[in-house]
């Protein structure tokens, strides 16, 4: 009867060796002169809608993180990013959609966020993409990791 304890107890310390977290590659984050982005190591490419790429540059320029409360602050740079990054700027338009971007109680750049993290999780587990995301305590400064 010990043969099978033992190997009980061989197959529970395999399979706790086994699932240990193994530590990941980290792929550097490339973009292009096109702006798209990219995971070079992983060879994956992140489709992003142009204003989804607003958020995600704003964000990487500040990795300090930005207060919701704040983004009005940053609309004069998302102008400038969604004008460099947006194919079809459109002066009007585009200053709305901005608009909506930086007014604090609107969801839309929760929306957007979710977006972003949707668009990595498409093409890689939780675990390869949480160091690209943007993520924060609620109520904290959302940024980089």
């Amino acid at each position: 009867m010990k043969k099978p304890m033992q190997f009980n107890l061989f197959i529970e310390t395999l399979s706790k060796e086994a699932l240990k977290e193994q530590p990941l590659m980290i792929s550097p984050l490339h973009i292009d002169p096109a702006f798209n982005i990219s995971l070079p190591d992983y060879n994956t490419s992140i489709k992003l809608t142009p204003l989804q790429k607003t958020v995600y540059f704003l964000f990487l320029n500040h990795p300090e993180g930005i207060m919701f409360c704040d983004l009005p602050d940053y609309k004069d740079e998302m102008l400038k990013i969604y004008s460099a990054v947006g194919s079809n700027y459109m002066w009007g338009k585009s200053e709305k959609k901005i608009d909506l971007l930086a007014y604090p109680f609107s969801n839309s750049m929760s929306e957007k966020i979710s977006k972003i993290r949707s668009a990595f999780l498409a093409v890689h587990a939780k675990n390869i993409v949480k160091p690209y995301l943007i993520s924060g305590e609620r109520g904290g400064p959302k940024k980089y990791h």
